[in-house]
């Protein structure tokens, strides 16, 4: 007798991985002592694993689906995609976020320039 692999259904906002792309926690501060405990969005969600013992956890990132998986559904399922470590990718986020927190910070400023010139308008 032979199991069968079901596909994976389609993806939906709350799918497991978008839930635990979702769920990616900051990196600890150099000043924590301890990096935190893994939680279990840190462990593939796809059930192709048995139980929640034998979970993977969560090392390669798929460009093509834009989502989080460990090794086994990486090469199981999404052979042939475009793929990084799953640390490479958290990299990439927290500098594209750290680079539009910069222009937002400016833009800010600028606005904040901008108020202050036309309240001293608003006063002649």
């Amino acid at each position: 007798m032979t199991d069968k692999m079901e596909p994976p259904s389609p993806r939906r906002s709350g799918s497991p991985a978008a839930t635990a792309i979702q769920s990616v926690r900051r990196p600890a501060s150099p000043r924590d002592a301890s990096p935190p405990a893994p939680s279990p969005s840190d462990f593939c969600q796809a059930g192709f694993h048995g139980d929640a013992a034998t979970r993977q956890p969560l090392t390669v990132y798929c460009r093509d689906c834009a989502e989080p998986m460990c090794e086994w559904c990486f090469i199981r399922l999404h052979n042939g995609h475009s793929h990084i470590g799953i640390d490479q990718a958290v990299d990439q986020v927290v500098s594209e976020l750290r680079s539009t927190t910069e222009r937002l910070s400016a833009i800010m400023v600028q606005q904040s320039d901008t108020l202050n010139v036309l309240q001293v308008r608003a006063l002649r």
